[in-house]
């Protein structure tokens, strides 16, 4: 067992990583605070920090008060803040009130593969002018994680605010609550359940504008299953859809939309399609205001099911209902399993 604290530095122009963390065996702590780690990666492209447990290792990881900028400037590869567990690794990562601006790959970066487990907390951060994600998540194999995005202000990236992917069989629960997503280049936030994993996502009084494609997109492709609430949200003002629910075949979902207000989105404020046989949805929506409601499982097939379906426009506050290629498939409440 080992304990590294790294503290009031300033770190920067560093050939690789500013700071690297890798662990083989046993546990390791690690306390980063206040410190300034900028322009690293000077000949290899390089992260601000990297941490990366394999095997059986162990790792606390509490990251605090610290400002990670442009970091991988060669190549343009390097992450603000990459968290990596591998094989049978187990990791708990706490990051909290740092600013993480200007790194030439993602902002935080969480991958997670084969039987690792591990729970982060990225809370109170800025995740802002990253090349590419401010926030993004890969999970694969046998890996399980639980992930936490809270109160962070995460903005103008060059791809998602936050992407967040379940691939092969693994199992995540990924809660996103009160954070400010604005103007990022591609969705605000993306949560997909891939081949055959199982993803639930909690989405809570967030508030996502102006983001350059959609507010939120869910989906589920060959086998996933995706399970979600989005509860107090405002999304609004987003490029083409204020929040995108897609099924591909033989995936599954089951979503709860509860007190949301979802308005100014051009293409649809919300747009549930399924796309081929096997695709299937089951929809619970109360207390919602929404501007363009679309249900479509006819075009292409599948199934969307809605709870109390007849009744959309008097559960909802709804401007306009788009429901000519929907099949009208409604179920009792509680059918959804919300």
């Amino acid at each position: 067992q080992g304990a590294v604290t790294i503290t009031d530095n300033t770190i920067q122009q560093a050939r690789g990583a500013g700071v690297a963390l890798n662990n083989n065996q046993g546990q390791v702590d690690l306390l980063l605070a206040r410190n300034q780690i900028a322009n690293n990666g000077t000949v290899t492209g390089a992260d601000g920090v990297s941490v990366e447990l394999r095997n059986n290792a162990i790792g606390n990881v509490t990251i605090l008060n610290n400002a990670i900028a442009n970091n991988g400037l060669v190549g343009g590869t390097g992450n603000g803040l990459d968290l990596r567990l591998f094989d049978a690794a187990n990791g708990t990562v706490n990051a909290a009130d740092n600013t993480i601006t200007s790194n030439q790959e993602n902002g935080v970066n969480i991958d997670v593969e084969g039987t690792a487990q591990g729970t982060f907390n990225i809370a109170r951060n800025t995740l802002a002018n990253n090349q590419q994600s401010g926030a993004a998540v890969l999970l694969s194999d046998n890996a399980q994680a639980q992930i936490t995005l809270a109160g962070n202000t995460i903005a103008s990236n060059q791809q998602f605010g936050i992407l967040a992917l379940g691939n092969n069989q693994s199992i995540s629960t990924i809660n996103v609550t009160n954070n400010a997503i604005g103007s990022n280049q591609n969705d605000g936030i993306l949560i997909g359940a891939i081949d055959q994993s199982r993803v639930t996502a909690n989405l809570l009084n967030n508030v996502i504008l102006n983001n350059l494609t959609n507010g939120v997109t869910f989906t589920a492709d060959v086998n996933g299953q995706l399970r979600f609430l989005a509860q107090g949200n405002t999304i609004a003002n987003n490029g083409i859809t204020g929040l995108a629910i897609a099924t591909f075949p033989a995936a599954t979902m089951q979503g709860a939309l509860r007190g949301n207000t979802i308005i100014g989105n051009p293409g649809s404020d919300v747009d549930a399609l399924t796309f081929g046989p096997g695709a299937n949805q089951c929809l619970q929506g109360q207390n919602n205001v929404i501007g363009t409601l679309s249900l479509d499982d006819l075009s292409l097939l599948g199934q969307i099911q809605v709870e109390d379906g007849a009744n959309l426009g008097t559960n909802n506050t709804v401007t306009t209902l788009n429901l000519g290629n929907w099949s009208g498939t409604s179920v009792p409440p509680g059918t959804c399993g919300f």
